[in-house]
């Protein structure tokens, strides 16, 4: 795979769990337990994303739990700015 696939995999990938936080916290989520449930979204489509372009899962893993947290931080900065 080439950087493109990297960045536009991983920029798409931080947008939908951030949504899908987001659609969680809506339906009742308390607030501590976002960031557990944003990074645990993020090693399940890590390595799932993994599984299906036979890469390796650990790698998968690893970048689908940095997403979560870029998509934790990222959620974290837009609530505080915005209020």
């Amino acid at each position: 795979m080439d950087i493109t696939t990297y960045t536009v995999g991983g920029l798409s990938t931080i947008a939908v769990i951030t949504g899908l936080v987001k659609v969680a916290r809506a339906a009742g989520l308390p607030s501590k337990y976002a960031p557990a449930l944003s990074v645990t979204l993020g090693a399940i489509i890590g390595i799932s994303a993994a599984v299906f372009s036979d890469s390796a899962v650990y790698l998968g893993g690893m970048g689908g739990i940095a997403a979560g947290l870029f998509a934790s931080g990222i959620y974290d900065l837009g609530k505080t700015t915005a209020a």
